[in-house]
């Protein structure tokens, strides 16, 4: 979860693939020198992203539900879109920019979270795609949680770390090897007496 996830995500195949044409042309940043180079080009990225997420054009709806997708649904690779919000909120992490990397990891957490509930709603049997999508998301909580405990919002943090933990999927191999700095974390707020007895009988 740290400058190592500045790298572009594994390719889902002919998942979404019309969605990452349109996208995809954009949201490759390459590895930029520094959290600074790099949080500026993720932020044109992100620009651009926005620009299509919150297009509401009759043409986009037409395009989305001739090609079988949801009228409603986010008119771009969800992965491809987590990823660019995601580095962007590592980099204004390691800037001491808090605010923008928890909205960044925020509005990754509500775009993965809907293309979830689509992909379970829809009984499809794509086990691949739901684990990349929760691995995602899992992240997204994280990031969440990081920016939290950086604004002295500790009850805020362990609810998104233990958000992070339920949505890991059990059956992924190696679940306990890869939540394991997810419990550490927590254990560390408690430690700490960060977080409120309130929280912890909630």
């Amino acid at each position: 979860d740290g400058i190592r996830d500045l790298v572009r995500s594994r390719g889902l195949g002919d998942v979404y693939k019309r969605q990452r044409a349109r996208f995809s042309s954009f949201a490759r940043v390459s590895q930029a020198s520094n959290h600074s180079e790099a949080f500026d080009s993720y932020t044109k990225a992100k620009a651009r992203l926005e620009h299509v997420l919150f297009s509401t054009s009759s043409d986009d709806a037409d395009e989305r539900t001739k090609n079988g997708t949801n009228a409603t649904s986010y008119p771009m690779d969800p992965i491809e879109a987590s990823r660019v919000l995601l580095n962007r909120s590592i980099c204004a992490h390691s800037l001491e920019k808090f605010d923008e990397s928890f909205n960044d990891a925020d509005m990754a957490k509500s775009i993965l979270e809907g293309a979830l509930e689509h992909e379970e709603r829809n009984g499809t049997e794509r086990s691949t795609i739901r684990n990349e999508l929760r691995f995602r998301l899992r992240k997204a909580y994280f990031r969440c949680a990081k920016a939290a405990e950086k604004t002295e919002n500790f009850d805020g943090a362990c609810e998104m770390y233990m958000h992070a933990l339920k949505i890991a999927s059990p059956n992924t191999k190696n679940s306990k090897t890869n939540t394991g700095h997810i419990f550490d974390a927590i254990a560390a707020l408690v430690a700490r007496d960060q977080v409120s007895i309130e929280f912890i009988c909630a």
